[in-house]
């Protein structure tokens, strides 16, 4: 750990500390300036010159890594969460999206098409937590295929995402990136779990509690394939390191994320086949927000409801 800054970093230094304050709870942590933060910084010096503005014919490209079949406790449930995923992707009101699903096993029941594809994740001794290592085998599949311009959302292949998400973004079009503020974090049982996001007075959470603080499928950032563009650089300093450093570490990069200013995942827990699988079980759910689930999630099926809509 080096405790000094380089001086051609200060101004990024400068840049990351208001957001660092705010959220960060640890004092040892709002100020120390480590090797994810370096690596932010100096690709936001390399690639200060290449950008452009968005073409127009950007696309949402969701990443989902999934765990192999010899890691998972039931390869049936891995596989219809996954399905729940993707049946998220399909009832998004704009349809300028597709999904890269990588991993060792192909999912039963999955299927690809003109949005969807499936790319094998091939290794003799896979790492139990492999899921940089398979973002990465999607990164050299999106260099030779998909949009030459586009959002890169990285998705864990048992969240959900708000039907309106792809149009908000591609609406917006920054040409740098978004991360999601608010969201709910959700168990098994369908109405027990956490709504997420800043302090709010209205749904008396006082404490910032935000969807990116808690989960990975909370941001997305440009990418740019065109001639001279700067290609997946972004995705490279900030999708590989903790998603709660994102939003400081994008202000570090020169290029802050824009909020989402609406629940946008649906973060699901508790099921048996995450990497947190002792977390507490969480308190039942207000009927108020019982109520934005269903109007901002058409997708999401109660247990023992009714299966979405075929696409």
């Amino acid at each position: 750990r080096d405790p000094m800054i380089p001086r051609s970093h200060l101004s990024a230094y400068f840049r990351a500390l208001p957001i660092r304050l705010r959220y960060e709870t640890k004092p040892r942590k709002m100020f120390e300036w480590l090797e994810p933060q370096r690596h932010a910084t100096e690709i936001g010096l390399e690639i200060a010159r290449k950008f452009r503005p968005p073409s127009g014919a950007e696309e949402v490209v969701f990443t989902i890594p999934v765990m192999s079949r010899e890691r998972a406790k039931d390869w049936g449930k891995v596989s219809a969460l996954l399905q729940d995923t993707l049946w998220s992707l399909y009832a998004q009101s704009d349809g300028r999206w597709r999904a890269v699903v990588c991993g060792q096993d192909r999912p039963e029941g999955l299927e690809e098409t003109a949005r969807v594809a499936f790319v094998t994740f091939k290794t003799d001794a896979p790492p139990y937590f492999d899921k940089n290592d398979k973002r990465k085998t999607i990164d050299t599949f999106l260099a030779k295929h998909g949009p030459e311009t586009g959002y890169y959302y990285p998705l864990d292949a048992d969240d959900l995402v708000n039907s309106d998400l792809v149009g908000y973004i591609l609406g917006d079009n920054n040409g740098f990136g978004y991360v999601v503020p608010e969201g709910y974090r959700l168990a098994p049982s369908g109405r027990h779990g956490w709504a997420l996001g800043k302090r709010s007075l209205r749904d008396l959470r006082l404490t910032h509690d935000t969807l990116w603080g808690n989960c990975g499928s909370s941001f997305c950032v440009f990418f740019d394939k065109r001639p001279g563009g700067i290609g997946l650089r972004m995705v490279d300093a900030l999708v590989y390191t903790r998603h709660g450093r994102v939003p400081h570490l994008a202000a570090a990069l020169r290029h802050p994320l824009a909020e989402i200013p609406f629940p946008a995942v649906l973060y699901r827990t508790n099921h048996g086949e995450n990497k947190y699988q002792k977390r507490r079980y969480p308190p039942r759910l207000a009927a108020r927000h019982l109520e934005r689930i269903a109007t901002y999630f058409p997708s999401y099926k109660l247990p023992n409801g009714d299966a979405p809509a075929d696409p």
